[in-house]
């Protein structure tokens, strides 16, 4: 029987394309395939790159492992584009990609299957450093979906959500398989892939930092004639890295939020279907570079917000609980416990911070779009924004080059939204430059991504070489160091640069 994919529970069964079948459990016999043999480590030092100061351990990444077994698959699935609440987790992302969050607060299979002492130790081991995921549900198991969307043009949402989930759902992996699949895609040459890098349609996702410091992705589809779908790292030299796209159930660990990298489309392949499951390491006092900057554009923040709150929290209480028995059975200098306050301090308003209503999030997405909103803070950094700046200013009336400079140095910076609480960082960022603090420029924490540094070093260039000078450190800039880029596109826009779709 053939029909639409409905589910709806009626005890321990579910309705399933027209069929009653048995609720699924998860059970680590059957659904893991987990090997005892290590999986190949890359270090920062393998790609000759300096390991940043944000990276919990020496691992860059991961060759492609075996994690999930073949019978699992159309379970995940199933369990993933469940039409029961799909409407509730899916974002379309562009012609080619839907996303899928928040699976796990929906199905006790996929959050069971992701959360299994087993798969917590081959994750960690895979990263070097003991691992915990950030985070309730809504980063367990997130969801690329490769698929060609402009198939359902005219559909309206419910009948494409449904047409989706049938589609991915059906044929091969509507059945439980056994057997062996491969680990990983055969890699391509660094040329071939180079050509997709600087080519057309050959991104799934553009170069970027992950929002958390370690990712765990797995591969959903079938892989027999797949070809690319290279996760791609630049070396330290500027040549290009490939790390394999893993094979049905296999999965690939990525200290991403520590390693600039971009997803290349895999082809030969009807879906590419990839869970990507997100970590912090566990070690209690360890600085968490977490941002969810990138991801509050395709997410329901009003999940989001909660839990963000509620991980950050989790963690401040165990630092300072950590602190609390030290000073109890230990001397602590009045000096370190002060540096201990700042940095929670720091860390409490940057998770503050990251809570950007859900009115500017929207009006800034519908302005540029999600794709282009991954390429702002860059497009701010290397002044390509300003080529087109007006020539003259629309709140002072200065008649000249409209630049960095002009933004931190106008009249009128002080009057945008004065209540915002990233003025509180900017006005200690403003302290410590013009102290000559370079080293202490964004605190205990803010300045330790790679992407949030460039900010800074792309200031303290400027100076160097006189476009700018030493204090005229603005608001504009403060926002892109923070990661804060709807209030950054916001402030542009009142001095007429408008960045569109």
């Amino acid at each position: 029987m053939k029909g639409p994919c409905t589910f709806s529970c009626h005890g321990s069964t579910e309705i399933y394309a027209g069929h009653e079948v048995p609720e699924v459990k998860f059970n680590p016999e059957k659904h893991l395939n987990i090997s005892s043999t290590p999986p190949t480590q890359i270090t920062f030092k393998d790609l000759s790159l300096p390991r940043p100061a944000s990276a919990a351990s020496p691992v860059a990444g991961s060759a492609p492992f075996p994690l999930f077994s073949p019978a699992a698959i159309p379970l995940l699935r199933k369990e993933l584009l469940n039409p029961a609440y799909l409407d509730k987790t899916a974002t379309p992302f562009s012609n080619h990609n839907l996303i899928v969050r928040n699976t796990a607060a929906h199905s006790l299979f996929f959050k069971d299957i992701w959360t299994h002492p087993d798969v917590m130790r081959a994750v960690s081991q895979a990263a070097g450093v003991e691992l915990e995921i950030v985070m309730e549900t809504i980063e367990i198991g997130h969801a690329n979906v490769q698929v060609d969307m402009r198939r359902y043009e005219g559909l309206e949402r419910a009948d494409m959500l449904e047409r989706v989930s049938e589609e991915l759902t059906s044929g091969k992996f509507g059945e439980v398989e056994s057997g062996r699949v491969r680990v990983e895609v055969e890699k391509r040459s660094e040329e071939e892939m180079s050509k997709e890098v600087n080519g057309e349609g050959g991104l799934i996702v553009p170069w970027h930092y992950d929002s958390y410091p370690f990712v765990c992705v797995v591969m959903l589809s079938d892989t027999t004639n797949m070809v690319g779908g290279e996760t791609v790292i630049k070396r330290g030299d500027g040549s290009l890295f490939g790390i394999s796209q893993p094979g049905t159930g296999s999965a690939a660990l990525l200290q991403g939020g520590s390693v600039q990298h971009l997803a290349l489309t895999a082809k030969n392949s009807p879906d590419r279907v990839t869970l990507v499951t997100s970590y912090r390491a566990k070690a209690v006092g360890l600085w968490d570079v977490s941002f969810i900057t990138n991801v509050r554009p395709y997410t329901d923040l009003s999940i989001l917000y909660p839990q963000w709150s509620a991980y950050r929290l989790q963690v401040l209480s165990q630092n300072t609980t950590a602190m609390t028995r030290r000073l109890a059975t230990s001397t602590v200098t009045p000096t370190e416990f002060q540096s201990f306050m700042r940095k929670q301090e720091d860390y409490i308003r940057t998770t503050a911070n990251q809570i950007v209503p859900a009115s500017t999030v929207s009006a800034a997405i519908a302005q540029v779009g999600v794709s282009q909103f991954y390429h702002i803070l860059e497009l701010y950094t290397s002044d390509q924004m300003f080529t087109a700046a007006p020539r003259e200013c629309p709140q002072c009336g200065h008649r000249g080059k409209l630049d960095k400079q002009h933004l931190a140095a106008c009249e009128s910076m002080r009057t945008w939204r004065p209540e915002l609480e990233a003025w509180v960082s900017f006005e200690e960022s403003l302290k410590a430059i013009r102290s000559g603090g370079q080293g202490i420029l964004g605190g205990a924490g803010a300045g330790t991504r790679p992407d949030l540094e460039a900010v800074v070093r792309s200031f303290w260039w400027d100076v160097e070489v006189g476009l700018r000078q030493g204090g005229d450190w603005g608001i504009a800039d403060e926002l892109a160091r923070l990661g804060l880029t709807e209030y950054l596109i916001e402030y542009l826009g009142m001095f007429g640069i408008v960045i569109q779709k």
